[in-house]
């Protein structure tokens, strides 16, 4: 995958989501929080800030709740 293609598929994230196979379903909304967390609104990459910790809690905390949503067949 050439640098255009991968800025395309952060950009049309919706495209990306749309591959996942049903038996994947459940890891959708996993995929759309890490995108927040690691890209703004309009796909542009967020610099890693100085103190990394906070930005690593949301992402762990992120893996727990679909972990947690897997155990118990929650899925949005």
């Amino acid at each position: 995958m050439n640098y255009m293609s991968k800025v395309a598929e952060v950009v049309n994230s919706d495209m990306l989501l749309d591959k996942f196979t049903p038996s994947f379903e459940g890891l959708k909304e996993l995929a759309r929080n890490l995108r927040q967390i690691l890209f703004n609104d309009n796909g542009q990459y967020i610099e890693t800030p100085e103190d990394c910790g906070p930005l690593y809690q949301r992402i762990i905390k992120t893996f727990d709740k679909t972990i947690e949503n897997i155990r118990g067949k929650i899925f949005l």
